[in-house]
């Protein structure tokens, strides 16, 4: 029904929103709407429901609520009126017939009779009077004339080439470097079913304890832990994370957890824009750190030896931050659960892997740090 046809569409006027056709025609305008008090429906007014009695016998209340509720239907009974005269493109026709009380003032032809009249063109056109919204056809036939004996001077825009379309934000993931990411420890086995078990606890005790007053840190990990398999030293080797000289402020209390991140990076391509989710995150009066977590993958003993989809994540985050925070050191570490144990990455690290990107994505990165 919402497809221009060869078709003559019947339809309510409801029906009709949001459609089109080249002519309209309202057959049945001269009507209004009346209060279907006549069948018992009830009055529903701020100080309650009210029986419609009739208005010989009403109070006082009820023909204030029937009132109110007949102002109501026909400001209702305008809205349509808007929706059905903006249907149609080219013509509107509007219809109806005069019954023996006559016509309705609020009826949809006596409101569009009355809009012609104030604000048309009143025309004779031989017997009949005629109220022309616009240019009479008469007005429009000199209108084209004495412009076409008058010279033309267009302005400049007219003939300079339409600017370039501004190409949609590019996002740019880890995974589109086609890197694939290192294969999680499987849980199966007694040895792997413990070792996955214990990944699990550091990384609760990771997300849990950054909330808790440092002092007290190690009481509840080790509340948390108890009765488990070496409880002692998961608490310990988690504690000794949460209280690395350089990145215990990412634990800090006021640190912030899975923190949404957009950021423009036009040197690493046209478009390009990072948007990713950082594990913990932490912004002190001279840095930036970013910490995330690596759950149940085998840590590599040395960053050299880092998987390069976690040097491309840390890079784009570092990249994204430091715009955000342009005057700050960006610190970045990854926290392996399987230990625990966190592992810096060094700046010389993730700025080769910054330039690596941008020339797989078309920008450039200059060996001395600018960007363009």
């Amino acid at each position: 029904m919402e497809r221009g046809r060869d078709d003559v569409r019947v339809m309510t006027v409801h029906g009709a929103k949001g459609l089109e056709a080249d002519i309209v025609i309202l057959p049945d305008t001269t009507g209004v709407p009346s209060l279907a008090t006549d069948r018992g429906n009830l009055l529903y007014t701020d100080d309650g429901v009210l029986y419609p009695l009739s208005d010989k016998e009403a109070p006082e209340a009820v023909l204030a609520a029937k009132d109110t509720a007949r102002q109501r239907m026909l400001e209702e009974h305008r809205r349509l009126l808007y929706v059905a005269l903006t249907r149609a493109r080219d013509r509107l026709y509007i219809c109806g017939f005069e019954g023996k009380t006559g016509l309705k003032s609020e009826s949809w032809y006596a409101l569009a009779q009355s809009a012609a009249e104030a604000v048309g063109v009143r025309v004779e056109r031989g017997d009949e009077t005629i109220h022309v919204l616009g240019d009479t056809i008469e007005d429009a036939t000199d209108a084209v004339e004495s412009v076409a004996a008058q010279p033309v001077s267009l302005p400049s825009w007219t003939t300079a080439a339409a600017p370039a379309e501004i190409a949609a934000p590019r996002l740019i993931r880890p995974s589109d470097t086609g890197d694939e990411e290192p294969a999680a420890l499987p849980p199966q086995g007694a040895k792997s079913a413990q070792r996955f078990r214990r990944g699990l606890l550091v990384h609760a005790l990771l997300a849990r304890l950054p909330q808790v007053e440092p002092k007290r840190r190690q009481a509840v990990a080790r509340k948390f832990l108890k009765g488990k398999a070496d409880a002692d030293s998961i608490a310990d080797e988690t504690l000794r994370v949460l209280d690395d000289p350089v990145f215990a402020p990412a634990f800090a209390p006021g640190s912030r957890a899975e923190v949404g991140i957009v950021a423009d990076l036009p040197e690493l391509g046209p478009g390009a824009r990072v948007n990713g989710r950082i594990d913990r995150l932490a912004v002190t009066e001279n840095a930036v750190l970013i910490v995330d977590f690596k759950t149940n993958r085998p840590p590599p003993a040395r960053e050299a030896d880092l998987a390069r989809i976690y040097r491309t994540q840390m890079a784009l985050y570092r990249a994204a931050l430091a715009r955000i925070f342009p005057r700050r050191r960006i610190d970045c570490a990854l926290v392996w659960t399987e230990g625990p144990s966190l592992m810096p990455l060094s700046e010389d690290l993730l700025e080769a892997e910054l330039r690596r990107i941008a020339a797989v994505q078309g920008g450039r990165i200059d060996v001395g740090g600018s960007r363009s």
